[in-house]
C-alpha cells in the first residue's frame, strides 16, 4: 500500500498509470508469471525491487531504487538493516506470486 500501490494499483494491475508520477505504461503484476512462459520470476523480481537491476526508460530508472529505503528502520544500521530490507523485500515477491492469475 505505501510503497507499491500508488503506481500499480492496489490490485496489482497498474491501475494508477494514469498518475502524475507515470512517465511510462506501468506494467500489470498479476501477469507476471503469464508473460515468464508460466514461470513466477521470483529471483529478477528481487533484483528488480532491490535496485540491482535498472530497468531503463528512457535513460533512466523510473521506478525507486527500493532496497535503500526499506534499510530504513529506526535503530538499525549495517547488516541488520541490509538483512532487514532482503526480508522485506522477499515477503514483497512472496506476495506478488500470491497476485498471479493461473
Amino acid at each position: 500500500q505505501s510503497h507499491c500501490a500508488g503506481c500499480h494499483g492496489v490490485d496489482g494491475k497498474g491501475g494508477a498509470a494514469d498518475s502524475p508520477r507515470a512517465t511510462v505504461k506501468v506494467p500489470d503484476l498479476t501477469t507476471l508469471e503469464q508473460r515468464h512462459g508460466g514461470v513466477f520470476p521470483f529471483g529478477e523480481l528481487y533484483d528488480v525491487i532491490s535496485g540491482s537491476e535498472l530497468l531503463p526508460a528512457h535513460g533512466t530508472r523510473v521506478m525507486p531504487i527500493w532496497g535503500a529505503a526499506l534499510q530504513a528502520e529506526p535503530g538499525l544500521d549495517g547488516d541488520s538493516a541490509i538483512a532487514v530490507a532482503r526480508g522485506r523485500i522477499l515477503s514483497i515477491v512472496a506476495y506478488l506470486a500470491t497476485l498471479q492469475a493461473r
